[in-house]
């Protein structure tokens, strides 16, 4: 299987939130839970609180983000 990348959006957003690479990349290659997000064709994965969103299909991962923390609404999830 080819190497999971991440897009502009995943890689920024990480960074953001302050995850180590390690924490990254754990959460992509070897999460302790995996699960059918609620797009088809997405995976949630995580690993020791970081969750990452990825496209099964492109081995891609599209976003991160805590686990469990819940924030406000972006206007355009209204």
């Amino acid at each position: 299987m080819n190497q999971p990348t991440m897009t502009r959006h995943a890689a920024e957003t990480a960074k953001a939130k302050g995850f180590t690479h390690e924490q990254t990349w754990l959460a992509m290659t070897d999460p302790d839970v995996t699960y059918p997000s609620r797009r088809e064709g997405q995976e949630r994965r995580i690993r020791n609180g970081v969750v990452a969103i990825v496209d099964i299909a492109a081995n891609r991962c599209i976003t991160f983000y805590e686990n469990v923390v819940e924030t406000d609404l972006r206007p355009d999830q209204i």
